[in-house]
């Protein structure tokens, strides 16, 4: 019966709803979508005035160490923060997923070229996300889609810069991947490690039972979502070592605090021309 309740629902107009406004910011702030603020404040690193790189060069035995400019050869790094947009209805998520479609694995193709080269020794690198040195702020499952992703990438390249990157993120998959913007930040920057909140929304497409009443009683849910505001929820089984060892002093370390919880009704506007002319060219392929 459950499958049924959540399967029997008109899915389809929320994915043309995704595709058509996700990667549009105007039509994103522009009260198309039920959440006006949506996106990322990432004002603090784009403000930051130090984004001195960092200096790397090679010592007497061939290994990279830290010193002054007057050694054989320096390389910098620069470090770039990326805020992306996507529609992940056709993708088996964020991270690499052999022999799927992933997000990453569209990145990879554009955007690696630019934050390694095979002469030097490459970033530690997180086999799940693939590209060196990419970090993101969260991870998303099989379509799911996202606005305001930030990511953080670094280079030691020379020359590569935010338009740069910016253009490779955008080529990756023009009509299902944007990039909103691309700065670049301080070194100390990590998209994953700098995250202090995240907001999740779930459009959950409803059924009409008779004139203006729903199969969801939309006010019961809100209620039940308002009693767990401002609730703590621990993740100690998710975190870092570095953090399951603050539980001795500190028990608070792991600790995510629920700010907000809400439903309420939003009425999907209708699909452009635009869309009508696409789901047509679907229909008769």
């Amino acid at each position: 019966k459950m499958k049924n309740f959540l399967e029997e629902r008109d899915w389809g107009a929320v994915c043309s709803f995704y595709a058509e406004t996700l990667l549009d910011p105007e039509a994103m702030h522009s009260g198309k979508f039920p959440v006006i603020e949506a996106g990322s404040d990432v004002s603090f690193w784009t403000s930051q005035k130090s984004l001195e790189p960092e200096r790397r060069v090679q010592g007497d035995a061939g290994h990279a160490v830290k010193g002054t400019l007057n050694t054989h050869w320096r390389k910098e790094r620069a470090t770039f923060l990326a805020e992306i947009a996507y529609v992940g209805v056709n993708f088996a998520g964020l991270q690499r997923h052999p022999g799927q479609r992933t997000i990453v694995g569209c990145l990879e193709a554009t955007v690696a070229p630019l934050v390694c080269t095979v002469n030097e020794k490459k970033s530690r690198t997180d086999q799940a996300l693939g590209i060196p040195g990419l970090a993101v702020s969260g991870r998303t499952d099989a379509g799911v889609s996202a606005y305001g992703q930030v990511m953080s990438l670094h280079t030691w390249q020379q020359g590569v810069d935010a338009t740069q990157l910016c253009a490779a993120i955008n080529r990756a998959a023009p009509s299902e991947i944007r990039a909103l913007r691309v700065v670049a930040v301080p070194r100390a920057f990590h998209a994953n490690f700098a995250a202090t909140w995240r907001r999740y929304i779930y459009l959950f497409p409803l059924n009409s039972v008779g004139g203006d009443t729903h199969d969801v009683d939309v006010e019961r849910v809100n209620e039940q979502l308002s009693s767990i505001k401002g609730e703590a929820l621990h993740f100690n089984a998710l975190a870092y070592k570095e953090i399951k060892n603050l539980q001795e002093c500190n028990t608070d370390a792991d600790v995510c605090t629920l700010h907000e919880a809400r439903a309420f009704l939003f009425n999907l506007p209708p699909p452009s021309a635009q869309q009508h002319q696409d789901a047509d060219k679907e229909q008769t392929a």
